[in-house]
């Protein structure tokens, strides 16, 4: 049975799916102010990076949709591109968080 959506259109985490940052995922910074995970991915221009974002996307938008779905701001600078996981912060970094960081880094 699936769970109902809020009036903000938004499937509430399962409190058993909720977690403070206890996992890790290689390479992921883990910030217990805003409780979110993020990770750098190095690249030498906006043409890389941006390919990069189109193949994390598509990963994002078919990261398993039976699970809470992980919030993810990506952010694009000279640098390179990084990634922000997590939701509010009576939410906290949830398992499909930690899940769907490790399928980014595999892509990198």
């Amino acid at each position: 049975m699936k769970a109902e959506r809020t009036q903000d259109n938004i499937l509430p985490v399962p409190p058993d799916r909720r977690q403070r940052p206890r996992r890790e995922a290689e390479g992921w910074t883990v910030d217990t102010q805003t409780i979110a995970i993020s990770r750098h991915f190095p690249f030498s221009d906006y043409t890389a990076a941006a390919v990069f974002l189109m193949q994390i996307a598509r990963l994002i938008d078919q990261h398993d949709p039976e699970q809470d779905c992980p919030a993810a701001a990506i952010t694009v600078d000279p640098t390179g591109l990084t990634i922000r996981l997590g939701n509010a912060p009576e939410v906290g970094v949830t398992a499909a968080d930690f899940d769907l960081a490790e399928v980014l880094s595999k892509a990198a």
